[in-house]
């Protein structure tokens, strides 16, 4: 990074609640941490991926249908391409996530730590976005009932994180009832069409072997 990079991704942390600037980084990780359960993160996805993002959108093209393409996550994040503001924001948001230390979760760093230690650091990070989102709109607002609102978003986000954890424990090889343990959280959701999905989802046993499969570089050296 540059120094005039450095400075500018600075002011704008500074100023990140005015600009959207920090929603652009919560998004832009959250879609990473995303790809890393799912398996389809590409070990080189800090060059490659997020390259291919702002060269295309700088460009002009049009973001694809495709929904696993890099250019289909920028217009994910809402970035407006014909305002310079969110070009800037969208670029040292991204900036800051592709600088980010390796962590444990990170297809360069999961073969040498273990399947074990990959998800609990995937966990950790995930939950640190949904924890933030909600310290952040619950200090932005004002009305109680909102306020309720979040908090149980929040729950529920948590809930289907635990799931996707918890899952993939037992994918380790780690003796764990997550299948009950999820049902008892997601019967406790106020009645609606995704806790009906959620529960029914649980009672189909392919899904279950699904959501317990690890991504390969979690578990095997990379070839």
């Amino acid at each position: 990074m540059t120094i005039k990079m450095a400075a500018a991704l600075a002011e704008f942390a500074k100023r990140g609640r005015k600009y959207g600037w920090n929603v652009f980084r919560r998004q832009a990780l959250n879609l990473v941490l995303h790809q890393a359960r799912a398996g389809t993160l590409d070990q080189h996805w800090r060059e490659t991926e997020v390259a291919a993002l702002l060269e295309g959108w700088r460009d002009g093209e049009p973001a694809p249908a495709d929904r696993t393409s890099p250019l289909y996550a920028l217009s994910a994040l809402g970035v407006d391409r014909e305002r310079q503001t969110d070009y800037e924001r969208a670029v040292l948001a991204l900036t800051e996530v592709v600088e980010m230390p390796v962590s444990d979760w990170d297809p360069l760093r999961g073969p040498s730590v273990g399947p074990l230690r990959a998800v609990h650091a995937w966990h950790t990070a995930s939950l640190e976005l949904v924890n933030e989102e909600l310290d952040e709109r619950l200090r932005r607002l004002c009305d109680t009932s909102f306020k309720q609102h979040f908090v149980e978003y929040h729950r529920q986000q948590c809930d289907v994180l635990s799931e996707s954890y918890e899952a993939a424990l037992a994918g380790a090889g780690i003796a764990i009832d997550w299948v009950s343990r999820s049902r008892a959280r997601f019967t406790e959701w106020p009645e609606s069409p995704e806790r009906t999905m959620r529960l029914q989802w649980l009672e189909d046993a392919e899904i279950t072997a699904e959501r317990e499969r690890l991504p390969e570089y979690w578990k095997e050296p990379l070839r």
